[in-house]
This record gives C-alpha cells, structure tokens and sequence, in this order.
C-alpha cells in the first residue's frame, strides 16, 4: 500500500462486484494486488439497493425494512470488482507528525 492511499484508510467505501453486490464499509487495507480489504460491510443487493438507502428520504420510508447482511471482514479482489467508491466526507485528513 503506498502512502496515497493511508488518508483513506477508515473511510466508509462502497464496492460493487462483477455479480451485481455491493458491500460497504470501512476501508482496511488496498493490497499490492490492489484487492481491498473492508470491515464492518453491509451487502446490498445492487448499487440501486445501496443508493436508495443511502438516501435520506427513501430510509425514512425504509426504516420498517430488515438492515442489510453485515459481514465483519472481506477481501474483494481486484478480478471480482467493478468499481469502488470512497465516501469523502469520511476521509481523515493526515496529521503533521515530527
């Protein structure tokens, strides 16, 4: 992992693989291979499912619906993904260290 990707290290990252699921979660790790690492992901059925969650309005109305399969830790590797989003207002900005 090179020093660009440390800021995002934590984030809240979408991933959609190639069968259609999108797993969100905190960004743990991008390896050489740039598979990527999350934890504490939610499974949703789609990027439409994700989306319309996401949205504050539909998850008011959504709010009686089962939460999403939640998976502690995955590896999506770099052949299974279709694209990978980082949320950035969840970005930590990087401190000054001496």
């Amino acid at each position: 992992m090179d020093s660009s990707t440390f800021p995002y290290i934590g984030a809240e990252t979408a991933v959609e693989t190639k069968d259609g699921r999108v797993f969100v979660g905190a960004l743990r790790c991008v390896d050489k291979q740039r598979n990527v690492v999350l934890s504490n992901a939610a499974q949703y059925d789609g990027w439409d499912a994700f989306a319309r969650r996401r949205d504050t309005r539909a998850a008011a109305a959504a709010a009686d619906a089962p939460p999403p399969p939640t998976i502690n830790m995955i590896l999506v590797g770099v052949d299974a993904r279709v694209r990978c989003e980082v949320n950035a207002r969840t970005v930590v900005a990087p401190t000054a260290t001496t």
